[in-house]
């Protein structure tokens, strides 16, 4: 799967998990809400009942003609009587605060309510009985919530990975198309590429008197383009299944070469280059050395402006590049390696390759990539070895 997919597979699969989820905790919310406050209601019926229980006890004595008046008790509440004036007579408890002005409340645990007496009896205007929450039920609530979240998240991921794999099918399905009409392009150019370039080379031995011709530079350049495309694609089909030689390589001699190879398409360009190379070797294959300068090389060379400059400066430590071209914006930047992507308003042609195939053999080796631009202004590669 390729980096591109993959990212909107996964950004696919954040989104529907995300949003999916929330609907399901803000739905999980206010169930959990309503269960909470039927919860509640049964407590204060009950609590309801047992006050009224209460006040009919307190009725009956203050009606008995007995001397001793034993403060009736409810099971499972609490009580408290207050005169008229709000000040505390008698109870199975003293409420630390009373909320006068409200009917039922909830503090510390417990479900409290105030209820007004009348007539009066025994002198008391107002009852205050309170009785513990059962956290019972809740907890049981919370329990059976989280294992509905927990089987819900599973399925949510289930069929977000079927309905990604889905929707990605189509473009899979076209990349799959790309890569082998990909490998039998590579297959059908490699003779006619190799034919071109082999009899250019001939032809110039043979007629020397046509070493400067104009016309047959211009064939050279095209063919050496084309060549360029060749050595890409059939990159991008065998670097995976290449058996490597990796040994050491003087990878300032190859540079040397290369630079030959485009010299006359530095020329053409009239771009100024500023050459220092220090003595460097590297354990590599070389065919990926090779690869490597190339594609920087050639992107140097293609995306500089006509009379530009050039700039390589080969050491121990680092290879850098720096041209004088169009340069890439900031918002391409982070995606300049990407396989197939073209730079916006690029309009030197290519497949989008040069940049990702750097990436990925700088990857393999584990050298480092560093990439500066600026519009209008240029470029700057810095490959940096490691002491690789």
């Amino acid at each position: 799967m390729f980096p591109e997919i993959r990212r909107s597979f996964y950004r696919f699969l954040a989104l529907y998990i995300f949003s999916t989820a929330l609907l399901i905790g803000i739905g999980e919310y206010l169930y959990y809400r309503y269960a909470s406050h039927r919860i509640i209601d049964r407590e204060v019926e009950a609590l309801e009942r047992a006050t009224q229980k209460l006040i009919f006890q307190l009725k009956r004595l203050h009606q008995s003609f007995s001397p001793t008046l034993t403060y009736p008790k409810i099971e499972g509440i609490e009580s408290a009587l207050y005169d008229i004036e709000k000040n505390y007579l008698i109870g199975t408890f003293s409420p630390s605060t009373v909320h006068w002005d409200r009917k039922i409340w909830v503090e510390g645990g417990k479900l409290y309510k105030v209820t007004p007496i009348y007539p009066y009896y025994l002198g008391a205007a107002y009852v205050v009985t309170a009785t513990s929450i059962d956290e019972g039920e809740r907890v049981e609530l919370k329990r059976e919530l989280l294992l509905f979240s927990l089987f819900s998240l599973s399925v949510i991921v289930v069929t977000a990975l079927f309905l990604g794999r889905l929707f990605l099918a189509p473009a899979q399905q076209s990349i799959a198309l790309l890569d082998r009409f990909i490998k039998d392009a590579t297959h059908e150019l490699n003779t006619p590429i190799s034919t071109i370039l082999t009899n250019i080379e001939l032809f110039k031995e043979l007629h020397p008197e046509f070493e400067g011709d104009e016309e047959l530079r211009r064939i050279e350049l095209a063919s050496k383009r084309l060549s360029r495309i060749f050595e890409d694609l059939a990159f991008i089909q065998l670097h995976h299944r290449i058996a490597r030689e990796i040994r050491e390589v003087r990878i300032d001699q190859i540079l040397k070469e290369t630079l030959d190879y485009f010299r006359s398409q530095i020329d053409s360009k009239g771009i100024t280059l500023s050459l220092h190379l220090e003595p460097t070797t590297l354990l590599i294959d070389p065919n990926d050395a090779q690869t490597l300068l190339d594609n920087l090389i050639s992107n140097a060379i293609k995306y500089n402006r006509q009379g530009g400059s050039l700039q390589i400066r080969l050491s121990q430590k680092e290879l850098l590049i720096r041209d004088s071209g169009i340069g890439i914006g900031e918002e391409d930047l982070e995606r300049v390696t990407d396989r197939f992507f073209r730079v916006r308003g690029d309009q030197e042609g290519g497949f989008g390759l040069g940049l990702f195939i750097v990436r990925e053999i700088v990857a393999f080796y584990r050298f480092s990539l560093k990439i500066k631009s600026q519009l209008g202004v240029g470029t700057e590669v810095i490959i940096q070895w490691n002491g690789s």
